[in-house]
């Protein structure tokens, strides 16, 4: 019995062991968090300077806000200039590793060096018009040419393609860096939809492209593949690039059809879900997201609406900014830009009230508006003017071969234009 009694402890002894190896093998790893106190040692690396943003799309991001944050002071000088084959159509846009892309009237997508203008074999040309277009009576009589339709707005950038639409109705993607069309979709414009550009400016996120077309209808899709998600058709004709922010779509548009009013829509971007829209008082040129707004601006003024269900936040009319619109909208962070006819204003993004409104002194009414790192940009004719974001002051201008196309667009630390007679610049801070 004694021995029993032992082989029996044994055995619970063994058991207890194999217990504690299995809890031992089950310990929790406790990671080493150092004292606060402790310092990081800082390790020798090579010093890029600061950061060079691109401006891939209208408006520079999905939110169409028309910023950057380096800031471009004026005096400037030419870095360089570069000749288009025809006069220039759109405002350029610039890619993060450096290279321009700017369009002529004549269908031409051009490329060039964005720090030295040299020109890249990448350039292409928009398709001709085929005989089973609707304008090909006018391509028979003479009236237009087969071979020259021109690209409806600045294009998008995804990586390394290149997504923009003519105004044929057809819509591009481009390998870029090899010029080779990847997919091309088709939208059948009547001639009553060709009054103006075929498509609005598009616009890329995620690998994802959406854009707004003449005929009323708002396309999301793959960027990569050309693969549709939907086809919804607003029964109004864009007025404004589409925005996106705040998990909205949004888009401004004219009615097709008499009785109706202009509206603003706010779709659901991954499966075009409508989740709501409001009728306007006027069309709105120019629509950006702020926070949790959207600002729409035109003739009317300016106006706001909660992004998320669309009730009306704040106006402005054109008595309380010196005028209407003529230009784009940039803005940042609490505060807004905008170019009225004669002068550039500043209104809080919140409540609307007016920061500042500066004349610009010039007879030519004034175009597109960006913002870079704390100065004003405003484009009035072949004039370009600066202001202090802060307080309004003239900060200096810049008188350009001709008038400029678009707004001026800070990039790469410099300041791109598009003139009217064919030309693209690059404008350099003059070192101190």
């Amino acid at each position: 019995k004694t021995t029993a009694k032992k082989a029996t402890k044994k055995k619970t002894t063994a058991k207890k062991a194999t217990k504690k190896k299995t809890t031992a093998k089950k310990a929790t790893t406790v990671l080493f968090v150092p004292e606060t106190t402790e310092a990081v040692r800082a390790t020798p690396a090579f010093d890029p300077g600061p950061a060079l943003p691109a401006w891939e799309q209208v408006g520079r991001s999905p939110r169409r806000d028309g910023v950057v944050q380096i800031r471009l002071d004026p005096p400037l000088e030419v870095l360089w200039e570069a000749d288009l084959p025809s006069e220039g159509h759109t405002e350029p846009v610039v890619s993060r590793d450096g290279v321009l892309y700017v369009a002529d009237r004549d269908g031409g997508l051009h490329a060039f060096d964005a720090d030295s203008g040299e020109p890249r074999e990448e350039s292409l040309h928009t398709d001709p018009i085929r005989e089973a277009s609707p304008a090909w009576p006018l391509v028979a009589a003479g009236h237009v040419p087969a071979d020259g339709v021109p690209v409806s707005a600045p294009p998008a950038l995804s990586g390394w393609l290149l997504l923009f639409g003519d105004d044929e109705g057809v819509f591009y993607c481009v390998r870029r860096g090899a010029g080779e069309v990847l997919w091309r979709k088709l939208s059948s414009l009547e001639l009553s939809a060709r009054s103006g550009p075929a498509y609005q400016a598009p616009l890329s996120a995620r690998g994802d492209v959406f854009v707004a077309c003449a005929d009323g209808h708002v396309y999301g899709a793959d960027a990569r593949s050309g693969r549709a998600y939907y086809r919804i058709f607003l029964r109004g004709a864009p007025t404004a690039p589409v925005a996106l922010g705040s998990g909205r779509l949004l888009i401004a548009t004219r009615p097709l059809f008499k009785g109706e009013s202009p509206r603003l829509h706010a779709l659901r971007p991954e499966s075009g879900e409508r989740l709501w829209h409001r009728d306007l008082r006027a069309e709105a040129r120019c629509l950006a997201i702020a926070k949790d707004d959207v600002i729409l601006g035109g003739e009317a003024g300016v106006f706001a609406y909660d992004v998320h269900h669309g009730a009306p936040r704040w106006s402005l009319g054109p008595e309380q900014l010196g005028g209407p619109l003529t230009g784009g909208l940039a803005l940042e962070r609490w505060r807004g830009y905008a170019a009225r006819s004669d002068g550039v204003v500043a209104f809080d993004v919140s409540s609307g009230q007016v920061a500042w409104s500066q004349p610009s002194g010039l007879k030519t009414e004034l175009g597109g508006v960006s913002f870079a790192g704390g100065v004003v940009w405003a484009a009035a004719g072949r004039t370009l003017l600066a202001f202090d974001a802060e307080e309004g002051r003239p900060l200096g201008k810049h008188t350009l071969p001709s008038a400029v196309v678009g707004a001026p667009i800070p990039a790469w630390g410099n300041l791109y234009v598009t003139t009217e007679r064919g030309g693209v610049l690059a404008l350099a801070p003059e070192p101190y």
